[in-house]
C-alpha cells in the first residue's frame, strides 16, 4: 500500500508539471493568434487601394514589428526550458541557442531559422501510461521540412513585402487568406493543448480520489486502536 501511494505521489508530481507547462504552451499561442488578428485587421486596411505609400510602409514598419513579437513569443521558455524546442529546451555549455532566429540576409527576404528538434517530451501519469505534453516548434508554427519556411512567419514577412511593394492587389488575393490559415491553424494547436489539459485534470482528480482511497484503506491496516490495546495491556 505504501508503494502504491508512493507511485501516486509521483505521478500526481508529473501531472502537475504536465499541467503547468501545457498551461505556458496555451499562453503563448494565444498570444501568438493575437498578433496574426492583429496583422490581419492591418492587411485590411492596406488592401485599401487609396492608402499613399508612405501610409503603408508605416503598416510594414508595425508588421516588422509583430514579426519581431512573433519570434519572441515562439522563443517562450518555463523554468529556464524552451516550450517550442522539441528535446532541445537548453543550450549545451558554451552555446548560443534560441530555437527560432529571424534571420536578416541583406536585400534578401528574411526568414525564421527553426534550431530545435521534433522530438516529444513525455512524462508518466500512470502505471506504464506515457503522455505526451510538449507541442514542438514545427506543429505549433507550421514549419517546412527545411526549417526555414513557415505558414505563421511567412504570413507575415509576406505582408510587410507586398506592403513596402504596394502590391495592394496581392494583399487581397493572397496576403490576407495566408494569415487567415495562419490564424486556424494556431487555433487548432490551442485546442488540442485544451484536449490534453483537459485529460490530465481528469487523470489529477482520479490520483487524487486514488490517494484518499489508499491512504483509508492503510490506515485500517496498520492503525492502532488506542482503547483495544489499553484493555489488553
Amino acid at each position: 500500500l505504501r508503494s502504491d501511494l508512493d507511485d501516486i505521489a509521483t505521478y500526481s508530481t508529473n501531472v502537475d508539471h504536465a499541467l503547468s507547462w501545457l498551461g505556458s504552451t496555451e499562453d503563448a499561442l494565444l498570444h501568438a493568434g493575437d498578433i496574426i488578428q492583429r496583422a490581419s485587421d492591418l492587411a485590411v486596411t492596406g488592401a485599401n487601394g487609396s492608402n499613399p505609400q508612405a501610409a503603408l510602409d508605416a503598416i510594414a514598419d508595425e508588421i516588422d514589428q509583430l514579426l519581431e513579437h512573433m519570434v519572441q513569443i515562439a522563443n517562450s521558455s518555463q523554468a529556464g526550458q524552451y516550450l517550442f524546442g522539441g528535446t532541445k529546451t537548453r543550450a549545451v555549455v558554451g552555446e548560443s541557442y534560441e530555437p527560432f532566429q529571424l534571420i536578416r540576409d541583406g536585400n534578401n527576404p528574411p526568414y525564421v531559422q527553426y534550431n530545435g528538434n521534433n522530438d516529444t517530451r513525455a512524462t508518466e501519469i500512470g502505471a506504464g501510461i506515457g503522455f505526451v505534453y510538449n507541442v514542438t516548434g514545427d506543429e505549433a508554427f507550421n514549419m517546412g521540412s527545411d526549417n526555414k519556411t513557415s505558414l505563421v512567419f511567412d504570413s507575415l514577412i509576406e505582408l510587410s513585402s507586398n506592403l513596402r511593394q504596394g502590391k495592394t492587389e496581392e494583399i487581397s488575393s493572397s496576403s490576407i487568406g495566408q494569415l487567415r490559415q495562419a490564424l486556424d491553424h494556431l487555433v487548432a494547436q490551442r485546442s488540442e493543448v485544451g484536449a490534453k489539459v483537459n485529460r490530465l485534470e481528469m487523470t489529477e482528480s482520479r490520483l487524487s480520489s486514488a490517494d484518499i482511497n489508499f491512504t483509508a484503506l492503510l490506515s485500517k491496516t496498520e492503525d492502532l486502536d488506542a482503547a483495544e490495546a489499553m484493555i489488553y495491556l
